[in-house]
């Protein structure tokens, strides 16, 4: 069924374009000023581990057709696949909520990515995305789209991505659209802890300009995106949520850092028998030493400073700054 709906949307792009107007947001992957994050890249610390999924229908103006069904819950836990099959597919009004190793927290820049399954940069199918830090009480990020409203998308039509913010499925598949927990100071409840973040709920956009079924965004502006998407796949297709920001009780690191790793006269000792993967950054974030092998690492060639190490292990990771006399 996704084949199908792959090859059918490319013929639509090429018989009926979307008509495209202001264009105020990032563009798509590989252009300059994108936001669109890899599901290789390194700034990505960790991924979605639990998910409860609630399937949204074929086309909710019609809900004698039944739910969606492609892909299992399962699909979006852990790194991205990158493809059109390995996903779960929300339907319209579907609803994914997540659960991760460790909490998101409010760090520098982008804390976490949702990654979509679109094929390319044209074919998008939204969502919005909500954050919690006790999984009852969440707040949405503002999302905003400038694409016109005169005309339905069709079900295979076109869009822009730089007609929306702040909504998941931005960048087709194998990038993710990041979101910044900074942009919620001020918005989010006391309810909700923006430097514990334990849940992210991706909502389906229900993509009709019909105002009967459609959602609107966060300037009361009703969102058009390809409507209906009678297919098994229909509505927003998630791949996976990276985290870029996570807390960690330091108490507890510091105390498995100490079990695992020494330092002492100018060599980092690993203590452990399991494989053991490490990179050291300085504090421009550039890797200076990197090992997957050894079990001790001569450090003094380095000069004086602050550094960061970061190491993974068989069955668990961490990081702990150090300091080079």
């Amino acid at each position: 069924m996704k084949n199908i709906k792959i090859k059918l949307i490319f013929l639509t792009g090429i018989l009926f374009p979307t008509l495209f107007f202001s264009q105020s947001f990032a563009p798509a992957a590989g252009n300059i000023g994108t936001t669109a994050i890899h599901k290789d890249s390194s700034a990505l610390v960790s991924w979605a581990n639990g998910i409860e999924l609630q399937r949204g229908y074929l086309n909710i103006s019609n809900k004698s057709l039944g739910f969606a069904n492609f892909g299992l819950a399962e699909n979006a836990l852990y790194q991205a696949e990158g493809n059109s099959y390995d996903v779960v597919s929300l339907g319209d009004s579907g609803v994914a909520i997540l659960t991760f190793p460790n909490p998101i927290k409010n760090g520098n820049g982008a804390d976490f990515a949702v990654f979509e399954n679109s094929f390319a940069d044209d074919y998008l199918e939204y969502a919005f995305v909500e954050v919690s830090s006790d999984g009852i009480n969440f707040v949405r990020f503002p999302p905003i789209s400038e694409t016109q409203t005169t005309v339905q998308i069709d079900g295979l039509g076109l869009s822009d991505c730089r007609n929306v913010n702040n909504l998941a499925g931005k960048y087709r598949q194998g990038y993710g659209t990041p979101f910044d927990l900074e942009e919620l100071v001020g918005i989010a409840p006391q309810s909700v802890d923006l430097n514990n973040i334990t849940h992210v709920k991706i909502i389906d956009v229900i993509g009709s300009i019909n105002a009967q079924f459609g959602t609107f965004d966060s300037s009361g502006n009703i969102i058009n995106e390809p409507w209906p998407s009678e297919f098994d796949s229909g509505g927003f297709d998630l791949d996976g949520i990276a985290v870029l920001n996570q807390f960690v009780n330091l108490e507890e690191q510091k105390n498995s850092i100490l079990d695992l790793i020494k330092i002492e006269n100018d060599i980092i000792y690993y203590l452990s028998e399991n494989k053991t993967d490490l990179k050291i950054f300085d504090l421009t974030g550039k890797v200076i030493i990197e090992s997957s092998a050894d079990k001790e690492i001569n450090i003094q060639y380095l000069l004086s400073g602050i550094y960061f190490l970061k190491f993974e292990f068989a069955d668990q990771d961490g990081e702990m700054r150090f300091f080079k006399k």
